[in-house]
């Protein structure tokens, strides 16, 4: 048997990661495809853990508001204050979406990274 040439689209997944205390970073790049100028908030949804336990990290976006020419383009940093208050090594799924832009919507997953516990011997072997 041949590969099935008609694969199904993947969406790309930004990926915010980082130590209890730090802040995760992701970029993603908006284009207007329209013929007109448009002037619209990035827009972020709570994330949730796989069993539906919904949490609001700090977040800041960069810019907040985006205004593009037709055919103009920039790119839109995404930070997430990364907590206690998230699991270590567990998804937190969002999306981000720019309406009036796109209808697509972007995936997020957020995670705590574990770190070594505060206090705990660095022991080499």
């Amino acid at each position: 048997g041949q590969p099935s040439s008609a694969a199904p689209p993947s969406t790309a997944t930004l990926v915010l990661e980082a130590e209890a205390g730090s802040e995760a970073q992701g970029v993603f790049m908006v284009e207007n495809r329209l013929a007109r100028t448009v002037s619209t908030a990035v827009v972020t949804s709570t994330f949730a853990d796989r069993s539906g336990r919904a949490v609001r990290p700090a977040l800041r976006i960069m810019p907040g508001v985006v205004t593009l020419e037709p055919g103009g383009r920039t790119l839109v940093q995404l930070y997430a204050a990364v907590s206690d208050d998230l699991d270590a090594d567990v998804d937190y799924r969002g999306e981000v979406t720019v309406p009036g832009l796109s209808d697509n919507v972007i995936p997020v997953v957020l995670r705590r990274r574990a770190g070594r516990p505060t206090g705990a011997p660095n022991v080499a072997g």
